[in-house]
């Protein structure tokens, strides 16, 4: 069981602060008034060190060693820049990143590749058997066709009964087969991910001075069935897991951030969820 440690205590206390909420020695006709001191002054700190990184073009710059590497270490430059900007939002990520540093002592950042299967759906009217030749040859998988005939005019020669004058354009109506069709495309996209950790969500060896020379290193997440089942987890695995918080109740400082933010109420259905553990251990 994961217990409250002095850091996340003393975490909980923190946020209470910034937050404004009573000491809990308020007295019965005395003043219950509690300055924002706290919240005044991270607000105030936070603009100068997000400006620190984004007030220049580039918030990452790669610096070659020798010349011959100076056309990477730019390459380079550019691409982490476009991750963070393009891909990601860099301003929330340093905001939000450089908010639970001064306030809860530690900041986390995780950052990973993402691969997912994204299917889209489409449908077609009025197909030629080579367009829906064509779709199939795209890629595409048909998941509904229905045929029906339509009435297309064309114009064909017809002979006349003197064999030495040309023939004489005749319009006729002709039948052909058209097809309706719901086509569904599966698309392979790939993102690298920055993403904000919660302080509260991360346990570290306690020995550690730094993740890089941590023991131990977990992340706790919540996950809905059906983002589980996005993972790739069978469902027989997940029929076998528990849903709600369990034996990992919520630690001092998790208490007041969802208290604030209502977390625990974006989760319809109560208890219909699972708390995962993603868990890094290093053996040498």
């Amino acid at each position: 069981t994961l217990m409250n440690t002095e850091v996340q205590e003393q975490r909980g206390e923190c946020l209470k602060r910034y937050y404004r909420k009573p000491y809990g020695d308020e007295r019965s006709g005395k003043s219950s008034f509690i300055t924002s001191d706290c919240k005044d002054a991270v607000r105030w700190a936070l603009p100068s060190l997000i400006n620190i990184f984004l007030s220049a073009d580039k918030v990452v710059e790669f610096l070659p060693r020798t010349a011959p590497f100076a056309n990477q270490a730019a390459q380079a430059t550019d691409m982490v820049n476009y991750l963070l900007f393009e891909q990601n939002d860099a301003f929330k990520l340093l905001y939000t990143w450089f908010w639970d540093a001064l306030i809860t002592k530690n900041g986390f950042v995780k950052y990973y590749f993402d691969e997912k299967t994204v299917k889209t759906e489409e449908k077609y009217t009025g197909l030629t058997e080579m367009q829906l030749a064509k779709l199939l040859e795209d890629g595409f998988t048909i998941a509904d066709v229905k045929e029906r005939m339509i009435d297309v005019p064309s114009v064909v020669p017809q002979p006349q009964p003197d064999p030495n004058l040309p023939p004489v354009p005749v319009e006729v109506i002709q039948k052909v087969p058209v097809y309706d069709v719901k086509t569904v495309k599966e698309k392979t996209e790939h993102r690298y991910v920055v993403e904000n950790i919660a302080p509260e969500n991360v346990f570290i060896d306690e020995y550690a001075t730094c993740i890089d020379d941590a023991r131990f290193v977990a992340i706790k997440s919540k996950k809905t069935r059906s983002e589980l089942l996005a993972m790739g987890i069978e469902p027989a695995v997940i029929d076998e897991l528990p849903k709600g918080a369990g034996e990992f109740p919520l630690t001092d400082d998790a208490v007041e951030r969802d208290d604030v933010n209502d977390i625990e109420d974006a989760f319809v259905g109560g208890d219909d969820y699972y708390v995962i553990f993603e868990a890094y251990i290093r053996y040498s």
